[in-house]
């Protein structure tokens, strides 16, 4: 899959052709999620942060991919970076609070 959307993304990337932006890997990645389909959802947002390394909202999936495997630790790293991108985000913070035991 990643080797075949490198292909697309450098035949393709501006042209229109294929949507291959970061809110289309976002959303894949969250639907892998709510499948309980971890591994997949963890190899899309690791590579939206291979093309968008500032996103926020990719560090958040990859928040709660690590959450939803029970790993406290990686999880809280994934939020917190997400804050370092979106200081406001109310949804991320809690879930640090909450990670955290506050």
């Amino acid at each position: 899959m990643v080797e075949r959307y490198h292909a697309l993304r450098e035949q393709y990337y501006g042209r229109y052709t294929y949507d291959i932006s970061e809110e289309t890997l976002l959303r894949l990645g969250r639907q892998y999620l709510r499948r309980e389909m971890t591994d997949e959802a963890l190899t899309v947002f690791k590579l939206n942060l291979e093309f968008s390394p500032g996103s926020a909202a990719t560090f958040d999936g990859m928040g709660d991919v690590y959450a939803a495997r029970g790993d406290r630790e990686l999880a809280i790293a994934f939020y917190q970076q997400a804050l370092v991108h979106a200081p406001d985000n109310r949804r991320v913070a809690e879930k640090l609070r909450e990670l955290n035991g506050a």
